[in-house]
């Protein structure tokens, strides 16, 4: 079960933000806009997913907020979920490439002790 926690973080550090979602956006724009003149918004929703070593802050919801907290480079606030135990997502890959490969240098050690045949 996830453990949720309230944190100011830096837009800039977030996956998930399509590329489209800019200034340019007209809902971006009026965030811009509403945060500029004094405006507070609800946190975004945050979810950190873990990726091999890196752990990755992917946004869930509220990605025009903050596209708009990033385009006037401003922290945001975030509702944070995080798995309660490390996550070992490349583990099971890792134990089968790893088995593969020892099958490999055994079956090359045994044809290197037949010789040419």
């Amino acid at each position: 079960m996830p453990v949720i926690t309230q944190e100011t973080l830096d837009p800039a550090t977030l996956r998930g933000i399509h590329k489209s979602k800019t200034s340019a956006h007209p809902i971006v724009k009026k965030y811009m806009d509403e945060i500029q003149a004094g405006a507070t918004f609800p946190p975004i929703e945050v979810e950190v997913r873990q990726n091999g070593i890196e752990s990755m802050l992917w946004v869930l919801d509220g990605e025009k907020r903050a596209a708009a907290h990033k385009e006037l480079k401003l922290d945001v606030v975030a509702n944070v979920a995080r798995e309660t135990a490390p996550m070992r997502i490349p583990c099971a890959a890792m134990i089968a490439r790893r088995n593969v490969h020892k099958r490999l240098r055994k079956k090359k050690a045994e044809q290197k002790k037949k010789g040419p045949q």
